[in-house]
């Protein structure tokens, strides 16, 4: 862990769960500054927490992230990429799949990216034809991979229905709020009135 952590360069599986044997280190070669800056890190105990980490659970979290990150990319490549995007339409029907998601993603992956799709249905990612735009793309495949938009991927649709349904009740009552109280201050003149009449 403490050299994954530093910055050595160690492949792992990126599906199944998490086994000593198959991790393994990349071929890829690491320059005297690096070296040094990782010594640093170690002496100045930057890495003694993960010394006592459990290991299994480390590695097995990195592995669930790469799955969701992978199901995330496949949507943007099998779906997004190849939607339109209607801006004359309702907002409920301006986004148009080229298929079925049953059709591509398991009830699992589909709880994965439920949210994520929902926030991606966004006239940012399509042109003024309601094509996708090819960079935009590309750069939300890499916001994807930096892990950017795992709190999305990780975050439950019923959840996010719930706050969504919440937002749309306190909207509704801010817009009656006030009718409720240009109705209340008549009623009490009104009464006021009748009081004064009354003596």
């Amino acid at each position: 862990m403490a050299l994954h952590k530093v910055g050595v360069p160690i492949s792992m599986p990126s599906s199944g769960s998490f086994s000593i044997k198959d991790i393994g280190f990349d071929g890829i070669k690491i320059d005297e500054k690096e070296i040094d800056s990782m010594i640093a890190q170690v002496k100045s105990g930057y890495c003694d927490h993960f010394f006592f980490n459990d290991v299994d659970t480390y590695f097995n979290e990195g592995i669930r992230l790469k799955s969701i990150r992978n199901i995330a990319k496949r949507y943007v490549n099998d779906i997004l990429q190849k939607s339109k995007y209607d801006r004359t339409k309702g907002y409920g029907d301006r986004f148009t799949s080229p298929c079925d998601l049953d059709t591509i993603f398991s009830p699992g992956e589909q709880n994965t990216i439920a949210v994520f799709s929902m926030i991606l249905r966004h006239e940012y990612y399509y042109d003024d034809t309601g094509s996708a735009k090819q960079n935009a793309m590309n750069v939300l495949k890499t916001e994807v991979d930096s892990g950017l938009w795992d709190s999305y991927l990780q975050w439950d649709y019923a959840s996010f229905k719930n706050l969504h349904a919440q937002m749309r009740v306190n909207e509704e009552m801010e817009n009656i709020m006030p009718v409720v109280q240009q109705a209340a201050r008549f009623m009490q003149q009104g009464s006021s009135r009748q009081k004064s009449k009354n003596k």
